[in-house]
């Protein structure tokens, strides 16, 4: 799967379009998908970043939605449904850069095949799971940070990467932001 400049620029036109319309009239965006690549199944997620910091990011890990369906449900949760943050506010709707990241399907593995800043990860252990996209890497100082604070979101002990009961998921993401 590959997106050129154009169709990247489209899909965040798309996005900006969504989060303005659910923000600022408080109505889904509905626009006829003009690309059948986009109409593919992927795993899809919607960062909204306000200068450095995130301020919202909601996706799907697994492909139960055509690309265009994700980007604008994933784009409305992530600005008004992350309960890590408020929803985004009609002021700040101009100051939020948007990046898109869709997902190859993931796949298990061990532990050693995780390459730090290449692959995104998912972790589960019975019924917990969680995932850190690819770029969570360069935020985290070292891998060990990174599977601790990945097993804390995920409801577990910070350990739980070193658990024979833990399986490993990865997956690569064509990402692209906003300039």
């Amino acid at each position: 799967m590959q997106f050129a400049d154009q169709q990247k620029t489209e899909l965040l036109t798309y996005a900006r379009q969504t989060l303005t319309a659910i923000i600022k009239a408080g109505r889904k965006h509905n626009e006829e998908c003009p690309d059948s690549s986009y109409l593919e199944s992927a795993g899809v997620f919607v960062s909204l970043h306000k200068g450095e910091e995130l301020r919202g990011c909601i996706g799907y890990i697994e492909p139960i939605s055509t690309i265009w369906d994700a980007i604008r449900d994933n784009t409305i949760s992530a600005s008004t449904k992350d309960i890590r943050f408020s929803e985004v506010s009609e002021e700040e709707v101009e100051q939020i850069k948007i990046e898109i990241s869709i997902l190859t399907p993931s796949r298990e593995c061990q532990l050693e095949e995780i390459e730090e800043g290449k692959h995104g990860v998912v972790i589960e252990q019975g019924q917990h799971k969680a995932t850190y996209l690819p770029q969570v890497w360069g935020s985290l100082p070292n891998k060990e940070v990174f599977f601790s604070s990945l097993c804390q979101k995920a409801g577990l002990d910070t350990n739980c990467w070193h658990d024979k009961d833990t399986k490993f998921y990865k997956y690569e993401t064509i990402t692209f932001t906003e300039k």
